[in-house]
């Protein structure tokens, strides 16, 4: 049983049924949302559905219009770099404290998530490659056991993770590239090699960057 009020887990729900459409690209950018519509689709009433989306215009995803509208926000490419700029700086101090702190079972569950996410890559399942990869940094960071930099990470793949599956949904050669990005990236945890793992996280977040900044331009102006 939920120990949150009706009102609460009424936003909650809305929240996570907004996210899940959001961070599968089911809004186009610049689409309108209706809370009226989103609230009779999930059976509440507007105002827990008006707050979920506030909370989704402060993490970036959404902004307002006039009045009560919103509509998905669609991120400039100088917006995108700043995004992958800043992640690169976090991603690479992460992995320089994990690679002193890691461990044998945390380096087997990385070898488990890179397995996994080459099965969801031969299936075609594109949410589930994305998700899958994003947990393999996600893991890293966890590593480093540095809370701040952890939490920080946190907030920026999920403003990413939407354009993660925007650009692998849209391009699909870059999904087999993040694969083998990702594999080279695990290999040199593996080996401890400092330099080598900071070449690897800087070409993923490169490369992932300038895919996502064309797919970005495509998706809005098909």
């Amino acid at each position: 049983m939920s120990d949150l009020s009706p009102e609460e887990d009424a936003q909650a729900r809305a929240y996570r049924f907004l996210k899940h459409k959001l961070s599968r690209c089911e809004y186009r950018p610049r689409e309108r949302i209706y809370a009226h519509k989103i609230a009779d689709e999930i059976e509440v009433s507007r105002t827990p559905v008006r707050e979920a989306l506030g909370r989704l215009v402060h993490e970036g995803l959404v902004q307002k219009e006039g009045g009560w509208g919103y509509s998905v926000r669609a991120l400039s490419a100088q917006e995108i770099r700043d995004l992958y700029s800043v992640r690169m700086a976090l991603e690479v101090e992460a992995a320089r404290a994990a690679l002193d702190r890691i461990g044998t079972a945390e380096l087997a569950r990385i070898d488990k998530l890179l397995a996994l996410s080459a099965k969801h890559l031969e299936k075609s399942r594109t949410a589930d490659f994305v998700e899958t990869s994003r947990s393999i940094h996600r893991a890293i960071a966890e590593a480093s056991g540095n809370r701040v930099l952890i939490d920080l990470l946190a907030g920026l793949h999920e403003r990413i993770q939407v354009l993660g599956f925007m650009l692998n949904s849209r391009n699909r050669r870059r999904s087999p590239q993040v694969l083998q990005e990702n594999t080279e990236m695990v290999a040199a945890l593996h080996a401890k090699d400092l330099e080598r793992l900071e070449q690897a996280i800087r070409t993923h977040l490169h490369n992932g960057c300038a895919s996502t900044i064309e797919a970005v331009r495509e998706y809005v102006t098909p």
